[in-house]
């Protein structure tokens, strides 16, 4: 069963009224909130520096995120020393040793986004490249933060260090502690066996003295 024209959008009736009457319409133009034509959508601004920083510093693996800050530091230095190489400025992502030190690591791609890089393609194919027109001075406020970032981890990794250590030293001093008053406390038995042993000779040396002087003179021993 058809349904009846008025059930059709409004625009669809009125097209075919129109082309009944062999006038054109056009359909309806979407508004904004304003009752304008709405403004086309701008393109979603890319990740900044401080997130990407923020996002490197959660891999809880030392190794990891060492590693990775310092391929990236030479990425940055390596730009800043050759701007006209183009070399420099592409990063595949297949690479192993891309993949190995930075593609694994929590904000390495991240940062490099956040730096300029615009990644092209998808898969084995996909290429990270900066375009020319990047500013030098975006560059070397990267590669500042980067080296900031990376110190503040070694200072971390310094006072988890010290403070490994000073509980490893108190619990020294805790356990030495214990064997001295344990060895204190055998010197003090062993002191207190050795006095009775020695008490022990002693009585048997008085008995036989006693036994000698008898043998002497037994009419003296009653």
């Amino acid at each position: 069963m058809l349904r009846p024209l008025a059930a059709i959008k409004p625009w669809i009736c009125a097209r075919l009224s129109g082309e009944m009457s062999g006038e054109k319409v056009h359909p309806p133009v979407r508004t904004g909130a304003a009752g304008g034509a709405a403004a086309p959508q701008e393109p979603e601004a890319g990740p900044s520096i401080e997130e990407a920083c923020s996002l490197l510093l959660r891999n809880e693996d030392s190794l990891v995120f060492q590693t990775a800050t310092e391929a990236i530091f030479k990425i940055l230095q390596n730009l800043l020393q050759n701007p006209t190489e183009e070399k420099y400025r592409t990063l595949r992502r297949s690479n192993p040793a891309f993949a190995e030190k930075i593609g694994k690591a929590k904000g390495g791609v991240r940062f490099l986004k956040a730096v300029g890089f615009v990644e092209d393609g998808a898969g084995d194919a996909a290429v990270l490249v900066l375009p020319a027109d990047v500013d030098t001075d975006h560059l070397r406020k990267s590669k500042a933060m980067l080296k900031e970032i990376a110190k503040q981890r070694m200072d971390e990794e310094a006072k988890k260090r010290e403070a490994i250590r000073v509980a490893d030293n108190a619990a020294a001093a805790v356990k030495l502690a214990d064997l001295e008053a344990i060895s204190k406390q055998n010197q003090a038995k062993q002191t207190e066996v050795e006095k009775e042993e020695r008490a022990r000779l002693l009585k048997g040396i008085e008995i036989d003295r006693e036994d000698r002087e008898r043998q002497k003179d037994p009419m003296q021993w009653k």
